[in-house]
This record gives C-alpha cells, sequence and structure tokens, in this order.
C-alpha cells in the first residue's frame, strides 16, 4: 500500500496542482521562516550570524517535522488523518506547478510577448529579467525547470519514500511519507529564503543553505539517472544526459543543480548557462552542454515534457521499490 499512496499524491499534484495560498504549506513555511528572521537577525560578527541562521534553521524544519507527526499522529485514528496526509504529501511535490510555469513562458514567446515573458519566466528565477532576450528568456526558463526537477519533484519523492519504508514513530505509511517530505520542503524552502550570497544573508543563511546542499546530495546523484531513463520518450539521448552530466555537472556553482542542467542540456542537446544578472551585476556562469542553435519556445516545449516524463517514471520507479519492500 506504500507505493499506491505515493502514486495518488502525485496523481493529486497533477490533478489539483498547488493548494490555495494560505493554505499551502511551504506559505507557511515561508511565514514562519519570516518571522523568525525579524527576531533573530542583527548585524555582527559572522560567528554569532552564523549562530543565529542555524537556530532559525533549527526551529523551522524542526518545528516542520514535529508539528507534522504530531498532528499526524493524533488524527491517525481518523480517516480525516489519512487524507490531510495525502494533502500533505501532494503539496509537497510541485511537478504540475513547474510545468504550468514553463508552459506560461512559452505561450507568452509563442505570441512574441516579450515584456509578458520576461514577467512569467521572472515567477520561477531569481536572476534579473527586465532585460532579457528572447533567447535568454528561455534560457532562464529551462534552467529553472531542470533544477526544480530536483528540487521540486525527484528529492521531495525520495525522501517521501524513505518516510513511508520506515515509517518513523509508529506513523502509516502515507503518515511518515508526509512528515518527511514537508521537512525536506522547510530545507528548501529556507534555502530559497535566506541561501543568498548577498550581505545579509553571506553568514545568516550559511546554516540553510549548507543543510540544503547537504540534503539534495544524494537525490542529485541520482537525477541524472532518471533524466536520463526518460529522455528517449522526448526524443532526447539518455547517453549524452549522463556523459553531459558527468562532464559538465561540476562546472555549476551549485553541487547539486549542476548536475541536473547538465542532464537537461545533454538530453536535449542545448547549451545552458553564460552571463547571469543579479541584482544588477553580471555574473559569468559556466557554459554547461554543447548545443548550437537559440534557445526558443520548442525547448521549453521539450524541457516541460522531460519534466513530465521524469516525474513519471520516478513515481512508477520508486512506487514499485516500496511495494517490493512494504507490499
Amino acid at each position: 500500500m506504500s507505493g499506491l499512496w505515493l502514486l495518488a499524491a502525485a496523481a493529486l499534484d497533477w490533478l489539483v496542482g498547488d493548494p490555495p495560498r494560505p493554505t499551502h504549506p511551504v506559505v507557511v513555511m515561508g511565514r514562519l521562516a519570516t518571522l523568525l528572521e525579524r527576531l533573530l537577525w542583527r548585524q555582527g560578527p559572522a560567528l554569532l550570524q552564523r549562530l543565529r541562521g542555524g537556530i532559525l534553521t533549527l526551529l523551522v524544519v524542526g518545528g516542520t517535522l514535529a508539528f507534522s507527526v504530531l498532528v499526524l499522529k493524533l488524527l491517525a485514528p481518523f480517516w480525516i488523518g489519512a487524507g490531510l496526509a495525502l494533502w500533505w504529501l501532494g503539496a509537497s511535490f510541485a511537478a504540475r506547478g513547474l510545468y504550468d510555469h514553463a508552459l506560461a513562458v512559452e505561450q507568452r514567446l509563442r505570441l512574441q510577448d516579450l515584456a509578458g515573458a520576461r514577467i512569467a519566466v521572472g515567477r520561477i528565477v531569481g536572476r534579473d529579467t527586465d532585460r532579457l532576450s528572447a533567447p535568454e528568456v528561455a534560457r532562464a526558463c529551462i534552467e529553472s525547470v531542470a533544477e526544480n526537477t530536483g528540487d521540486g519533484v525527484l528529492a521531495p519523492l525520495l525522501y517521501a519514500a524513505l518516510g513511508a519504508a520506515l515509517q518513523p514513530w509508529g506513523l502509516s505509511p502515507v503518515a511518515g511519507a508526509a512528515a518527511f517530505a514537508l521537512a525536506y520542503k522547510a530545507v528548501n524552502t529556507l534555502d530559497s529564503m535566506l541561501g543568498y550570497r548577498s550581505e545579509r544573508y553571506l553568514w545568516f543563511g550559511w546554516a540553510s543553505a549548507r543543510l540544503d546542499d547537504l540534503v539534495n546530495f544524494i537525490p542529485a546523484r541520482f537525477a541524472p539517472l532518471a533524466v536520463a531513463v526518460a529522455a528517449p520518450l522526448v526524443g532526447g539521448s539518455p547517453l549524452q544526459a549522463l556523459r553531459t552530466a558527468l562532464r559538465d555537472g561540476h562546472r555549476h556553482q551549485s553541487p547539486n543543480s549542476g548536475l541536473l542542467e547538465a542532464a537537461y542540456a545533454g538530453a536535449l542537446g542545448i547549451r545552458l548557462g553564460g552571463p547571469t544578472a543579479y541584482g544588477g551585476v553580471v555574473h559569468q556562469r559556466a557554459t554547461i552542454g554543447v548545443g548550437r542553435r537559440e534557445l526558443d519556445v520548442q525547448a521549453i516545449a521539450r524541457a516541460r515534457h522531460l519534466l513530465a516524463a521524469t516525474s513519471a517514471l520516478a513515481v512508477v520507479g520508486l512506487s514499485a521499490v516500496l511495494w517490493a519492500v512494504r507490499p
């Protein structure tokens, strides 16, 4: 039954998409992190800033895990407990939301609405978008799809499967999956909020950024294999996906995201990386992949389809493993 819960949650994500903002677990985590940041952030020595940031990280991640376990344990005797766990588990996956965001960018570009495409891609990237050309918008979109295939799909799936298999604290398979997936999302949410190398967050966000690197280390090493298996379904090359991940993955500034961007670049035969502006400052990111053509709406469409194929195969594969471990 463990595998069936995982399939049901993934199907819920694709059918419903993100829950309404006030009830989305990630929104609640973000509000808690914002409140704690106001209380804990202070100018001061790097060591003290790291300590305060570490306390924030512990409170948000530990609080998310403890709250979810407590609520799901209390509701375990009732059907609403399983329903809530399934809802939380589905909300931990972001495949549908990521797919829809990429589609919105693609549609704006197809209509030759560059201003609208810049706004649409700005919703899923942290870089400056107001001066991007059409190929640069496409590049930003594809890089975000690739990176978030890990953060928003594969990693939460893997931690959910682990929670379902271990059933910690006497939780049911679906409750264990939801608790582990929510804890992972808390880590990832903190990294997206505090993991910037800005003056404010260089030390205060250190614990959040390092914890995110740690929890994504193993999922990111499996991710290129998942992309490679899915590549033929979108006319891509599995061999090039793996080769490019091995050759170029380490060139990215992130020890984890680079592997996925490189796997996407290899699978789709495109080139990613290059000049990228953050806060008005242009950073020269390493080139990944060997594609020669400028990126366009077709490249975004293929990246969307690769996301869907990778997500589907990963869910089916992990569900099969869970069924074998806990039939």
